[in-house]
This record gives structure tokens, sequence and C-alpha cells, in this order.
């Protein structure tokens, strides 16, 4: 079918970063009038990808919206991607306590899912708030797809509990998802560094500063 089709053609060129043709294929999609999740999704993670983050979140916030008779029903799974773009978009523009009080109206509802703790959690290590940083994260780390920032966020936990091993297991974890982000090289390096290994340390931060 050419929706199938199409969808299909979206996906391998976000794929291969065709950022503008991917949009333009599901951009289209929606036009046909569909309210597809999964549709919805993928146009919001072009734009977050794109650093156009408030079009991402445009996208995403009929879905993820907590006031009484909202949202629109998407399966747990597809909601709980579209939760973590919207935390993900706000934390890219730094609107950490308007994402804050989100976070903090889910987990009261109790609806707040696994990816979107994960991010959660490093919103809090950036709040300063490590009591729930550990919480979420640890949570984040019990479903089955944990994100980057679940493994960062506990492993910052760890540092500043002064466990550097702990936080180096943690990022040799995030390091096998994820080997090319700066987030884990830079927290590595402040692991090394906490444990006196030097070299590694500043191989680390190295690495991070170009990769951030």
């Amino acid at each position: 079918p050419r929706k199938e089709w199409a969808f299909r053609k979206a996906q391998l060129c976000i794929a291969t970063r065709e950022l503008a043709s991917a949009e333009s294929l599901l951009v289209d999609l929606r036009l046909d009038g569909d309210h597809d999740p999964l549709v919805d999704h993928d146009v919001a993670y072009v734009r977050l990808l794109q650093g156009r983050h408030a079009a991402c979140r445009d996208i995403v916030a009929p879905w993820i919206d907590l006031r009484p008779g909202s949202g629109m029903g998407a399966p747990p799974d597809v909601l709980d991607v579209l939760q973590m773009l919207w935390l993900r978009s706000m934390h890219g523009e730094h609107l950490l306590e308007d994402a804050w009080a989100w976070v903090q109206e889910a987990r009261a509802k109790g609806v707040l899912l696994s990816r979107a703790a994960g991010v959660a959690s490093l919103i809090a290590i950036d709040r300063a708030d490590f009591p729930a940083a550990r919480e979420l994260a640890d949570a984040s780390l019990r479903g089955e797809s944990c994100p980057l920032e679940a493994f960062v966020a506990r492993a910052s936990v760890a540092l500043a509990e002064r466990n550097g091993q702990h936080a180096k297991q943690l990022l040799q974890q995030a390091h096998v998802l994820h080997p090319e982000d700066g987030r884990v090289h830079s927290t590595m390096g402040m692991a090394c560094m906490l444990m006196r290994e030097l070299e590694p340390a500043q191989r680390h931060l190295e690495l991070a500063h170009t990769r951030i």
C-alpha cells in the first residue's frame, strides 16, 4: 500500500539522515488525515534531530497532554517514546523547570513511563536533585529499553556518592549502546579522575570535547 511504502521510505531517510526528505514524506502522511502515533513520533524525531525543539513539541503535545479528557490514546510503548521526545526537546532548550513540572504531574498521576523516566533522571541531575535522579534512573534501568540519559544520570549519582567503580560499570554499559556520545565520555572521565586513573581520564575528556 502507498502509505506503508511512504512510511518505510521515510524511516530509511531518517536512518541515512536525509531529514528533509523524511519530513516531507511524513508530513504528507499526516495531511491524509490519519492520526497515527508512529507517524507523529517520526515527524517529531526528525524535528528533534534538526534542532527544532519547539516544532518537535508541537507534534508530541496532543499525545502526552495530562489534562483530564485529553490525550489521544497511543499504545503504551509508543507513548513511552513520545514522552521521551517531549522531555528531550525541553531539555535541549534548557526548559528545566517546565520539564520538571510535567514530570512531577505525570508521576503523581502514575503515567510516567520507563524511557521518559530516564530522560527525567538527567533533568533531575541538572537541577541538582540527586535523590530524585537516583529514583528515576533506577526505575528506567529496570525497563526493557533504557535511554542513554538513565545510565549517565545514575553514574552521576554514583560519582556524587564517591563510588567511581559503580559509575564506570554503568558507563561501560552506556558505551556499548552509544559509543560516540560525548556525555558518556565526559562522565567516564570524571569517574576515572575520582579513581586517580589519570591517563584514561584525559583520554575520555578529550573525546568528550570533540563529541559534545
